[in-house]
């Protein structure tokens, strides 16, 4: 009886040592699992947020970021019915010579090229000037042309049926500098001769070509 007595309770603590055992086994495995599905998330987090990350690139000479190239002009009414013309006649020269690749659309509510008009003229050694802006990636963010004393009924006599100074001031804002070429349309002394120089038109088409 005693011998029975004693193999009973070994029997029951075994069992309760093997319930015990499988438990803590239990436990352990869920654990794990949890751990490494954890894991496996934040991994996935990490490598789903690098494709994201904006990496902006830094430009070896100013250009604008993309196409279109956005513009909108100022005091309008100021400007007369010539220059516009010629802004938007100089606009479509640039992009069926590049081939559609450089080409323009208005919009007021982006930044672009702002177009602005003045009847007066304070500085009357120019008629006409622009400029461009560049973040610290030397992207091009804003450019501005400016014309004055456009309130003169002779404005501009010597280029009257040109758009000489137009796409000049295009090109500028394009971040194309003046040149010493003598054939250059970059070249300040050029006459009304509005043709685009053919390197800077394989320019245009090599920095924007997507």
């Amino acid at each position: 009886m005693e011998t029975k007595e004693i193999l009973k309770k070994s029997g029951w603590i075994f069992m309760i040592i093997a319930s015990v055992l499988i438990i803590l086994f239990t436990i352990g495995f869920i654990i794990s699992q949890y751990v490494q599905i954890k894991n496996e998330n934040k991994n996935s987090t990490t490598q789903s947020y690098i494709p994201q990350k904006n990496i902006q690139k830094t430009y070896s000479e100013p250009q604008w970021g993309e196409m279109p190239i956005y513009y909108q002009f100022e005091n309008l009414n100021s400007c007369g019915k010539i220059i516009p013309e010629k802004i938007l006649r100089s606009f479509e020269k640039i992009k069926i010579q590049t081939n559609n690749t450089v080409y323009f659309e208005e919009n007021i509510n982006k930044l672009g090229i702002n177009i602005t008009c003045y009847q007066e003229n304070s500085n009357e050694e120019t008629i006409d000037e622009a400029a461009y802006f560049t973040n610290k990636y030397r992207q091009i963010t804003n450019a501005e042309i400016n014309f004055y004393d456009t309130n003169n009924s002779d404005y501009n006599p010597l280029c009257k049926n040109s758009s000489y100074i137009e796409v000049h001031q295009i090109l500028h804002a394009l971040g194309f500098a003046h040149s010493t070429d003598s054939k250059s349309i970059m070249n300040p002394n050029k006459k009304c001769n509005e043709t685009i120089d053919t390197g800077i038109i394989d320019k245009l088409i090599i920095t924007y070509k997507q």
